[in-house]
Parts: C-alpha cells; structure tokens; sequence
C-alpha cells in the first residue's frame, strides 16, 4: 500500500491516487469523503491498487507476446551454438538438442509468461513491512529490519 507517512486513514484513498487512476476515482471520491470510513477507504485503496495490478498484468502480458519471437530465436540459435561447440557429444545426442528446443520452446515460453503473470500480484502485494520507507527522514527513524538491511550493505 501507500507510504503511511501522507495517508490520511479516512480519505486517502482519494488522496493520494496517481494518474491514471485518478480520473476513475472521480466517481467514488464524494463517497469516500462524504462517509470518512477508514474500512470504506481501505476498501477503496484496494479496489485501485487491483486495477493498476491488472493493467501492469496486461501492459506486461503484451510485452511478453511481443518478445516472443526473439525468445524463441534466441533459444534456437542457443541450442545450436551448444551443438556445434560441444565436443563431449557424438552421433545422435548432438542433434536432439536443437531438435528438442526447436519443438518444446514455444511451451516453455507460454509457461514463462503464465507464471510470471501469477507471480506478478505477490510480488506488488508485498505488505508494507518489506519495504523501505519512501522519504525517509533520518537514519535515528530507521526500524530494526531496515537497519539490518543498511547494515548489511556496508
């Protein structure tokens, strides 16, 4: 979520919405400052984070279709370079390789994109705790796991 440091627990759904989302917070922006509910706005919060997931979802889905012409190029020529320069491999094993990557590499591409789209929520949905803060005042409001990370730099 946020950074807690400028969220108001009653409005700030409305607050501190970025750009494309906040021209589709228009319509409840009156609710959530009329009701001045912390679990409304929660909820709200949420609602709007889950449709900037979706659009990262679909903006990277998009990419990756794009790219994969060049992945499957690249697992080609990958797999023939092994071919030609390896020199343990004799007869038919050398060929199976290229043969292999040729036939499996559009699988193993839409596997990727599958598993990257349903890792992509756990990895924008880590809880607050994981992360630094954004403006972080001094070294003396440091929590103990974000000096531990410091630390660990030095």
């Amino acid at each position: 979520m946020k950074n807690h440091l400028g969220f108001d627990p009653l409005i700030g759904s409305v607050t501190s919405t970025f750009f494309p989302i906040n021209v589709i917070m228009l319509i409840p922006m009156i609710p959530v400052i009329l009701v001045k509910n912390k679990k409304f706005n929660e909820m709200v919060n949420k609602v709007q984070y889950a449709g900037m997931i979706l659009l990262q979802a679909f903006v990277i889905m998009i990419f990756q279709i794009m790219l994969s012409p060049f992945m499957y190029s690249k697992m080609i020529i990958n797999s023939f370079n092994i071919m030609i320069f390896s020199k343990n491999q004799t007869g038919i094993e050398r060929y199976m390789e290229p043969f292999f990557s040729i036939v499996a590499s559009p699988f193993i591409i839409l596997i990727s994109i599958f598993v990257d789209l349903i890792s992509l929520p756990n990895i924008l949905l880590v809880p607050e705790e994981d992360f630094e803060e954004k403006y972080q005042r001094g070294v003396e409001e440091l929590t103990p796991m974000q000096l531990k990370r410091v630390n660990a730099v030095f």
